[in-house]
């Protein structure tokens, strides 16, 4: 005689939950079942609840993997990063989907509140949102991760299968240490070179918005190093994208040689480059003159890359903001020309955007 268990999760009950994270995230949750069904999602549960999903390449992922993070549209063709992770003991995966361009400043901020909500509950601190944020998110969450468990292995109470009940102070600081980890997974993300493992241009976008939006006299001058490779197209032409790939690192480690831990080295794509240089205890243009020599020198030196050895170079291109000019993407482009300069007097150099006018004002006809 065969016999057949059945049993329910109050899906009201998980849209509340869903609706919690997704409010507390600025983003979307969705509940997806194994065969890539969607069980649930907010906002927009009516439009995606039950709708077979699975060739869509990020819950096609999340199905595939136990947790982790993939960067791509979402259901609603917002470009997001998601956070995902298998209910334990169960084929439901849940995934949290952040809006590409919210993952700056408000990340930080959340994971600062929810580390306060939950060292709250810990402390017992049991009154006005704590204790709602206590019922509706952690002891919910719980329950369902519960639930799961049991109907994979049967054990289910037939008269309240999804009982309340305490919340370990050990499973408060793992939840933590979750929030915490995804946020830091989420920044490296959004920040970080996957090839070299600098700071990409999307950090140097933040940094200049940050930059401009402080008082006049908060502003710390920076120097921009424009700096573009010698000599590379041919070594990827030559030796193929791998060693091209091993040269890149190489570069990008002597980069960080040259500079303080105050400064930052960004790569913007392919062989391009770029140094901010922190001048607030001198202020004076020698200074990145002498870090741009230095650049150059350093990548002069041959790179051995796969068994190979090679000979490349580079040309800087040296502007200083609010000095040259009080917004930073004119500054960027002065230090942009100065770079091409370099490049036209014979490459393997450095030159200043100052030079570029005090050659204008000499002959006007300069280039």
């Amino acid at each position: 005689m065969e016999h057949v268990i059945l049993t329910g999760i109050d899906l009201e009950w998980m849209s509340g939950i869903s609706q919690e994270i997704a409010r507390s995230t600025g983003g979307a949750v969705a509940l997806v079942a194994s065969d890539g069904t969607v069980i649930t999602r907010v906002p927009d549960a009516q439009s995606f609840s039950g709708r077979m999903m699975a060739d869509h390449p990020v819950i096609a992922h999340a199905i595939r993997n136990t947790k982790g993070t993939v960067d791509g549209t979402g259901l609603d063709a917002v470009p997001r990063i998601h956070g995902f992770a298998r209910l334990p003991a169960s084929d439901s995966t849940l995934i949290v989907g952040i809006a590409r361009d919210d993952v700056v400043g408000p990340i930080n901020a959340e994971v600062m509140t929810s580390a306060a909500v939950v060292l709250a509950v810990v402390l017992g601190i049991t009154v006005g949102v704590w204790f709602l944020m206590d019922v509706l998110v952690l002891r919910g969450l719980r329950h369902l991760q519960q639930s799961a468990a049991r109907l994979s292995t049967g054990q289910i109470d037939g008269l309240s299968p999804c009982a309340p009940g305490g919340i370990p102070a050990l499973e408060v600081g793992k939840a933590v240490q979750a929030v915490r980890r995804m946020g830091q997974t989420l920044h490296t993300v959004a920040f970080t070179d996957p090839l070299t493992g600098l700071a990409n241009r999307r950090f140097f976008d933040a940094f200049v918005e940050r930059c401009e939006a402080l008082p006049p006299e908060e502003r710390t001058p920076q120097a921009i190093l424009c700096i573009d490779l010698d000599g590379f197209k041919p070594v990827n032409d030559r030796y193929g994208h791998a060693v091209g790939d091993a040269v890149l690192k190489a570069v990008a480690s002597r980069l960080m040689r040259c500079v303080r831990e105050v400064d930052q080295v960004v790569r913007f794509g392919g062989d391009e480059f770029a140094i901010l240089l922190d001048m607030a205890d001198q202020p004076d243009e020698e200074q990145a003159l002498r870090v741009a020599e230095r650049v150059v020198k350093a990548l002069s030196v041959p790179v051995k890359a796969e068994g190979v050895e090679l000979q490349i170079g580079c040309s800087v291109g040296i502007a200083v903001w609010p000095t040259d000019d009080r917004r930073f993407d004119t500054v960027l482009r002065y230090a942009d020309q100065a770079l091409y300069s370099a490049k036209r007097r014979g490459r393997g150099q450095a030159r200043r955007h100052r030079d570029l006018v005090e050659e204008r004002e000499q002959r006007p006809d300069a280039v």
